[in-house]
């Protein structure tokens, strides 16, 4: 219906770091086309985390296509990757929307 979403989420460890912002549903529902940029972002089929010592754990994940729609957002408050010394160039996001998916998830496993 055109309703914004809004997002805040705040850090308070040794990086404090804030994100607020808001964001809605612009288009149509589409699957993104194979080779896309909107496939490579979106079809992701594998999670990673970094553990505190460095490992690197990956977990497999099964989904359908996600049925996406662009989108527009607007951010008031973005200190997370200054927290981490990056920059982020002073344009709009590329921002894309999609409704909740039932996905599995394998249990992770330390990646070689």
């Amino acid at each position: 219906s055109g309703e914004w979403i809004h997002y805040r989420s705040q850090r308070s460890d040794e990086t404090r770091a804030d994100f607020v912002g808001h964001y809605r549903p612009t288009g149509p529902i589409f699957e993104a086309e194979r080779g896309s940029l909107a496939y490579f972002l979106a079809e992701r089929y594998a999670l990673f985390a970094v553990l505190s010592h460095g490992r690197v754990l990956c977990g497999n994940i099964h989904h359908l296509p996600w049925q996406l729609r662009s989108a527009e957002a607007e951010i008031e408050r973005n200190t997370v990757t200054a927290a981490h010394g990056i920059s982020l160039p002073d344009r709009s996001p590329l921002v894309h929307f999609t409704s909740r998916q039932d996905t599995l998830i394998w249990a992770p496993e330390l990646a070689s």
